[in-house]
């Protein structure tokens, strides 16, 4: 979307529970922005649960919760039968970050044709971005691992 400021959309429809899980293509010190739309008591499902933080959100439809998703594990609740819900997800896709960085080629690409200087420099970025993304947490335990 013009002027957004995640370079991933994803949309599901979602009415059964799902499995824990982090996003892995997610860079890991941004937030992934999930929408819920639809129809359902938020009383009964359709939230989203932290198993970590033993935590429930309950989500009304249309909320829009922000979580850092690359790192903290979390699944959506499901809703009942007759109701709906569909689930509206925007990131920071840590691929497409690293394939801009790249001069949009791939992994394999760059460091294939890549010069000694480009992949010293890539080492640097990588190094000092991820102190720099590190920085953003007060606590290394806020940085959730599976």
């Amino acid at each position: 979307y013009k002027h957004s400021v995640f370079t991933t959309t994803e949309v599901e429809y979602s009415d059964a529970p799902q499995t824990v899980h982090k996003n892995i293509q997610a860079a890991f010190d941004t937030m992934e922005a999930i929408t819920v739309l639809g129809n359902w008591n938020h009383r009964t499902g359709g939230g989203v649960w932290f198993p970590q933080d033993k935590a429930l959100v309950e989500l009304v439809p249309g909320a829009t919760v922000l979580i850092p998703a690359g790192t903290k594990p979390y699944s959506l609740v499901g809703v009942r039968p007759h109701e709906k819900q569909f689930v509206f997800r925007q990131f920071c896709n840590a691929g497409v970050l690293r394939w801009v960085k790249k001069g949009l080629r791939s992994d394999t690409e760059f460091e294939q044709g890549a010069s000694p200087d480009e992949l010293a420099a890539w080492e640097e970025y990588r190094v000092l971005r991820g102190r720099a993304a590190l920085k953003k947490f007060s606590r290394l335990n806020e940085v959730y691992v599976l």
